[in-house]
C-alpha cells in the first residue's frame, strides 16, 4: 500500500494489547476544572497568608528593636508627668 499521510481504520481502532490504551479513546475522568481552580485559588490564598504571617512577624521585631532602642517609655512620662499634667483652671 502506498503511503497518502492518512491511516487506515485498522491502525486507528485497533488495539495492540498496550496497558496505557484506554478503551474507545476516552478519558478516565472528566477534568474537574472548578475543583483545580478551587485547589489553586486555595494554595494561593495559603501563599499569601504565609507572606504576610512572615511581614507581620519581622514589623513585630523592628518594633521590639525600636522600643528597646529607646529605652523603657515608662522614664519618659514619669518625667514628663512630674505634677505638670494637672493644669490649674481659674475658677469664677
Amino acid at each position: 500500500m502506498a503511503k497518502t499521510g492518512k491511516l487506515s481504520n485498522e491502525t486507528l481502532y485497533s488495539s495492540d494489547g498496550n496497558p496505557n490504551d484506554l478503551d474507545g479513546g476516552q478519558m478516565p475522568f472528566r477534568p474537574n476544572y472548578r475543583r483545580d481552580r478551587l485547589e489553586r485559588d486555595r494554595a494561593a490564598r495559603a501563599r499569601t497568608g504565609e507572606k504576610q504571617r512572615k511581614r507581620d512577624e519581622k514589623s513585630a521585631k523592628r518594633k521590639a528593636d525600636r522600643t528597646e532602642a529607646e529605652g523603657p517609655p515608662g522614664d519618659e512620662q514619669t518625667q514628663h508627668a512630674g505634677g505638670s499634667s494637672a493644669k490649674s483652671v481659674p475658677t469664677n
